[in-house]
């Protein structure tokens, strides 16, 4: 691209001022992309919590760079151009469009739950995601303990606290905040791929199904049903909740 913004400049202003800021220009946006992925592919080797969504924050420089190649490069441009329009009619907002059922679910057990039941989540940082799609007068908990505000995750220290939040020791706690007849909302992430080996990840897909047969275990709690429905086809992407009484 540097050698392309040269030749259209031409060579006495592509030698001239304009010509080298042009090209440090050029340079810069080569770098920052390159220092962003490099940065995070050695930070992930001590901690792998990089994902293909943060790839967005690189974005804008290579936007900028493909610009200036394109209005450079003529008629080539013009061709690059071309496909990248037909590429675009396909905006591919499906994986958006569905990335989780939880406002399916919300309506599903709408009618189930009532004002001063309790959703607990187990992936902990999904319970504003929850608050926002569950009907008003929930009381709300992760697998970390009780909730003062659900519309906020405190993540510090979060991987230590979840290590130390025994399933059982929590959901016997979060019980005594129920009467008999209140409900509790069990809300578990659906695994859908063998990819949760980060060590968060890996520790709330462990959670899981910890939680699950604690609650299914428990003396004080009948299980009522649970949404949705596994069939034989695909797994939804996003939760499952099931729902227990306190007797």
């Amino acid at each position: 691209l540097s050698r392309v913004a040269s030749d259209r400049i031409g060579p006495a202003e592509g030698d001239g001022p304009d010509g080298r800021a042009a090209r440090r220009v050029v340079w810069i946006l080569i770098a920052v992309p390159a220092t962003g992925l490099a940065l995070a592919w050695l930070s992930s080797q001590a901690s792998p919590a990089f994902t293909g969504r943060y790839f967005a924050v690189l974005l804008g420089p290579l936007l900028l760079l493909a610009g200036i190649g394109l209005s450079r490069a003529g008629g080539l441009g013009l061709a690059c151009l071309a496909i990248v329009f037909v590429i675009w009619l396909d905006p591919r907002t499906s994986e958006i469009d569905h990335k989780s059922d939880a406002r399916v679910v919300a309506a599903r057990i709408e009618p189930h739950v009532r004002a001063g039941d309790l959703a607990v989540s187990v992936h902990p940082e999904q319970a504003p995601l929850l608050h926002y799609y569950f009907k008003p007068g929930l009381r709300y908990a992760t697998s970390l303990g009780m909730m003062p505000d659900p519309q906020v995750f405190d993540w510090r220290d979060a991987l230590q606290r979840l290590r130390d939040a025994d399933p059982y020791v929590t959901l016997n706690a979060l019980l005594r905040t129920l009467r008999p007849g209140q409900r509790l909302v069990l809300v578990l992430p659906i695994i859908r791929t063998s990819r949760w080996g980060a060590p968060w990840t890996k520790l709330v897909r462990e959670r899981s199904a910890q939680w699950e047969i604690a609650a299914d275990r428990n003396a004080g709690l009948r299980r009522l049903m649970a949404e949705p429905r596994f069939g034989h086809g695909r797994l939804p992407r996003g939760v499952r909740a099931v729902i227990y009484e306190r007797t």
